[in-house]
């Protein structure tokens, strides 16, 4: 058996085969811009519907804070419901196209890391509702742990905020350690679903493959985890860079860069992703290819010929 470590065989694949990568950013920023765009499309619309009077701009032109504020609540006041009608819009639709897109690029690039083509599209969209399902529901749990807080801390005759922060806090904690282990699994179960398992049992295996090789997972995570760290050090250094020529350089030119930039980053970290899914996968081959022991089979004595 090849003795190559994962993350080497990580980045050796994606270096080889740069579909990989490309799958993954195609699948990923399209699904960046469609949402972007229905999202600014419903913003621009909803900000034309709000009423502005002459007496509005005036005061928004003089400058003062105070003033300000008192004409954007007026503004906004009573807008909450269409708000709220077009995140019920906007939300479900963005969560179907992630899965939909989600379910194409990982196909993709699975079908290319395992050499299966066995039918994925079915199985792997199952996983990926699932992991819109645990999304909503963290949401709806941190959402309702936020509102009991609120009431625990402030329907009393001293309110108490801090109480508000030690409720709160730890169960949006535990809230997001669970929904990131269960799609780290779930990432996992599509490896296995690409290998030809059905999806009903693809978690169970995924659950019992970390137990065997955690530690192969976790020094997997941990190289490409501090590879990002690295990169987010050096898109931050250049971001201040770009803010000292704020004044001097013309604002386009600044603008062009910053979106330079995060784009840069994007791709990088989209392509690391991908190294990390394939070695991933070379964890799962290596565990589900090892040769079972060989039991030892007692051989009797040969008997010693008669002496005359």
């Amino acid at each position: 058996m090849n003795n190559e470590s994962p993350v080497r065989y990580g980045f050796r694949t994606v270096w080889r085969e740069p579909f990989l990568a490309l799958a993954e950013v195609v699948w990923r920023w399209s699904w960046g811009t469609a949402t972007l765009l229905i999202a600014g499309f419903a913003g621009r619309n909803f900000l034309q519907s709000l009423h502005v009077s002459g007496g509005d701009e005036m005061k928004l032109r003089t400058g003062n804070p105070q003033l300000a504020a008192e004409v954007i609540l007026r503004i906004f006041n009573g807008s909450g419901p269409t708000m709220l009608r077009l995140a019920l819009i906007i939300a479900p639709s963005a969560l179907v196209l992630w899965a939909l897109a989600a379910t194409l690029g990982r196909a993709a690039t699975l079908r290319a890391l395992v050499g299966n083509h066995r039918p994925l599209l079915g199985r792997t969209f199952f996983l990926h509702a699932w992991r819109v399902a645990i999304g909503v529901l963290t949401f709806i749990g941190i959402v309702a742990s936020y509102v009991l807080a609120a009431i625990l801390a402030y329907d009393r005759p001293t309110p108490q905020p801090l109480l508000m922060i030690v409720i709160f806090f730890p169960i949006a904690v535990v809230f997001t350690i669970l929904r990131s282990r269960i799609n780290w699994l779930l990432l996992l179960a599509n490896i296995y679903v690409a290998l030809g398992r059905k999806s009903s049992e693809a978690f169970g295996l995924a659950t019992r493959v970390f137990k065997r090789r955690s530690s192969d997972f976790m020094g997997v995570g941990t190289i490409v985890g501090l590879i990002r760290l690295f990169l987010i050090v050096v898109v931050t250094v250049l971001s201040f860079v770009l803010l000292a020529g704020v004044g001097t350089a013309p604002p386009k030119l600044l603008w062009l860069g910053f979106i330079l930039l995060t784009l840069v980053y994007f791709a990088l970290s989209d392509w690391l992703y991908v190294v990390k899914l394939a070695a991933y996968a070379r964890i799962i081959e290596q565990d589900t290819t090892i040769p079972a022991a060989v039991p030892a089979v007692a051989v009797a004595p040969v008997p010693e010929p008669a002496r005359p």
